[in-house]
């Protein structure tokens, strides 16, 4: 149906330049801070799993905020669509104020138990240069969470354009930050430093100047949206009531980013009691395949919106139409992306300062994730599908029987009684996504994601405009 992947693609395209700019933010910071070796590119990626774990912690904040903001203003509610983003903001700037703090003075510490250097003898140096680079950025997140909040409010208004173009700027003045802080102004390998070199402290300080270059950008953009006009001392008149609504519509959602994410930690910590390089590989391997996710994750929205819009018609022949046309694109983009990728890694690898052990790690394990791509490509999208009507523990039940059941013993097994060491753990996390993706096939297509979730809009009143 080439109109239902218009559709899909119509809506997927913002939401996919703009994720794929958070991706090139963390590609570039991985790819200049590769210069400086294994040890210091461990930091950078333990930081960054400490960074995104914390993430998941206030997206109840931005999904439940995401799906109250979308109902009041197509109710035309503007007065209590106004008192939710007042209370989310300023609950955002607190959040952020106490992870911040948290992360400035105990990063390192976060980081030694992800790397389980708190039980080892002697430190392998990378929760050192993690308190660093963590130091750094953390007093910024009481920018980055009302920022992030702001983004996806943004996005639920049906403005994602602006998102996307704000990311694209950030993105741009991290990697020219970079370039000059890391290096020092040089060109590695070609020109002479032009003042002492920062390495990793350098690409904490651009990053923190591109969170705070987009915070401020995405905070204006919504502020001056002609549907909610807020000053700022609106900022400071919280609703309380409405914030607990939004908590209770997010947390579920929360819930199942922080069980996937903890999975993620313990395939990290897997990867670290492997060592240093076998974590190395790990981290520019799924730096890699962040650029097959990011299609992915775009058209999983994408599929989300068209499919609840849907839903909420009744329209249940065209929600199974637009479910069956997704899918496909995803099975076909996807591997295709994949396959690119894989095909590219050895040239991207000549980039990096690493060992050839390190370099034959990522690319035997970049061929395997497009090996098993089709696998990848169905946890990626069907997520989007269940939760349109509103499945939403499902995912979380997936999430954890694919870890509980196959994922974790088969890593620790082969590990531990095989001893298969790297590939022991990352046999697991492959296992984990093909479970996954064979569960999520069977739960999709029994259909009980088809079903309304939309109730009867209240009378409004006609003092209301926009």
């Amino acid at each position: 149906m080439r109109a239902a992947h218009q559709r899909l693609l119509g809506l997927a395209w913002p939401m996919i330049l703009q994720s794929l700019g958070f991706t090139l933010t963390s590609f570039t910071d991985n790819l200049m801070v590769g210069q400086l070796g294994e040890t210091t590119i461990a930091a950078m990626g333990n930081s960054m799993q400490l960074l995104f774990f914390l993430v998941l912690t206030y997206s109840m904040l931005s999904q439940g905020g995401g799906i109250v903001v979308a109902q009041y203003f197509g109710a035309r509610q503007y007065v209590a669509l106004r008192e939710s983003i007042a209370s989310l903001l300023l609950v955002g700037v607190l959040v952020g104020a106490i992870l911040g703090f948290g992360l400035h003075r105990f990063g390192g510490f976060f980081v030694s138990l992800i790397t389980l250097d708190v039980i080892r003898e002697t430190s392998s140096g990378v929760p050192e240069l993690a308190a660093v680079y963590l130091g750094i950025v953390g007093p910024l997140l009481i920018m980055q969470v009302p920022s992030f909040i702001s983004q996806s409010i943004l996005q639920s208004l049906g403005d994602t354009r602006g998102p996307m173009q704000i990311t694209l700027a950030g993105v741009v003045l991290n990697a020219i930050g970079n370039f000059i802080l890391i290096f020092g102004g040089a060109i590695p390998n070609v020109t002479e430093p032009l003042f002492t070199p920062l390495g990793l402290k350098g690409a904490a300080i651009a990053t923190a100047f591109a969170w705070a270059f987009m915070a401020v950008l995405m905070l204006r953009r919504l502020l001056a949206h002609s549907a909610i006009r807020l000053s700022f001392r609106d900022l400071f008149r919280p609703v309380w009531h409405r914030l607990g609504k939004i908590v209770r519509l997010g947390y579920p959602l929360s819930l199942d980013g922080l069980l996937w994410q903890s999975a993620t930690l313990f395939y990290v910590m897997m990867f670290n009691f492997a060592g240093t390089e076998a974590y190395a590989a790990f981290v520019i391997t799924m730096t890699l395949r962040a650029f097959f996710i990011v299609p992915g994750v775009g058209i999983q929205q994408a599929l989300a919106i068209a499919l609840g819009q849907a839903l909420g018609r009744n329209a249940f022949k065209r929600a199974r139409v637009l479910r069956r046309e997704g899918l496909k694109l995803v099975l076909v983009v996807l591997p295709a992306i994949g396959l690119i990728i894989a095909l590219l890694t050895p040239l991207i690898l000549s980039l990096y300062d690493i060992s050839d052990t390190t370099r034959h790690l990522v690319i035997v394990m970049v061929v395997s994730f497009f090996v098993f791509s089709a696998s990848g490509a169905v946890t990626v999208s069907v997520p989007g599908i269940l939760r349109a009507g509103g499945e939403t523990r499902a995912v979380l039940a997936i999430t954890a029987a694919g870890f509980a059941l196959v994922g974790a013993p088969t890593a620790l097994i082969a590990t531990l009684v095989l001893d298969l060491g790297v590939w022991g753990v990352f046999a697991g996390f492959l296992a984990d996504e093909v479970a996954k993706s064979i569960i999520m096939l069977i739960v999709q297509r029994r259909d009980r994601w088809v079903r309304s979730l939309a109730e009867p809009a209240p009378a409004q009143p006609v003092a209301e405009t926009a």
